[in-house]
């Protein structure tokens, strides 16, 4: 079972303004893709209320810093930006690997700026292969790129900081809901407790527009701490890691909340 995600170059082609989080445009932007070869896929994408199949990584420039003024962040004409779409299952990769084939030189549009897609790189692995490669972790280094937070079951609050037996929790979530190896999430979310534990960070909360509200969530860098090596569990934390760069994290990550890059696992 595939999991892909692609990385997407694109030039704009004038000058714009956008809020400086793109991921809800660059969702609908997937959508769209999506609808082009399937419309049906994209509605129950879109209408889905359960655990969606799907991840994106807002645009951000090629190189240098976003240019923000007045909180717009100001497009320039002919830079190069990129954005990233992961497909989770083997359905969404064919579409979106078969939508993304055909926009190649094509415009898309972004808020309300317009970008021609330059060029396209893929990174590939499955389910099984990340279950295969599954090593014991003891160290996990991660950078969180955009702002995360995770939902707090039974209630309307989100918690701005990356818990480990929160995330991973999360995670094993979103893994159960659609791959045919599974985590007994309860034995896992007692043994992640106490078991994986956060040991430094460097990072600040921040603020961004998704649904019309403004969300808080977690960015910067974290450091996990894996005890109880021997457990079966710990394997599990390695898998999850590596899905996660794939998947995103916590709540809104189908919007651009919750990516995340793994630095170094030990």
């Amino acid at each position: 079972m595939r999991i892909l995600k692609f990385d997407v170059c694109v030039t704009s082609l004038g000058k714009g303004v956008l809020n400086p989080f793109t991921g809800p445009q660059v969702q609908a932007l997937f959508l769209n893709i999506i609808a082009r070869v399937d419309p049906s896929l994209a509605k129950r994408l879109h209408e889905d209320k359960g655990i969606r199949p799907y991840a994106v990584r807002p645009l951000k420039p090629k190189s240098g810093k976003k240019g923000v003024v007045q909180g717009k962040w100001l497009i320039e004409k002919g830079h190069e930006y990129v954005f990233s779409l992961s497909a989770l299952t083997e359905e969404v990769a064919e579409v979106l690997a078969k939508g993304l084939t055909e926009a190649m030189g094509e415009e898309v549009t972004i808020g309300r700026v317009e970008f021609a897609v330059r060029s396209i790189s893929v990174e590939a692995t499955s389910v099984e292969e990340l279950i295969k490669s599954a090593k014991v972790p003891h160290r996990i280094l991660l950078v969180f790129r955009t702002p995360t937070h995770f939902k707090l079951r039974g209630t309307s609050s989100y918690l701005p900081f990356p818990l480990p037996w929160i995330m991973y929790a999360n995670l094993a979530g979103i893994w159960n809901s659609l791959y045919p190896y599974k985590v007994d999430l309860e034995e896992f979310a007692k043994w992640l407790y106490g078991n994986v534990l956060p040991r430094a960070f460097e990072g600040k909360t921040r603020e961004v527009w998704v649904k019309e509200a403004k969300q808080v969530g977690y960015r910067g860098r974290m450091e996990f701490v894996v005890r109880d090596s021997e457990n079966r569990y710990a394997r599990w934390v390695y898998v999850l890691t590596r899905f996660a760069e794939f998947a995103n994290t916590g709540a809104h990550r189908t919007m651009g909340m919750g990516v995340v890059e793994i630095t170094e696992i030990i």
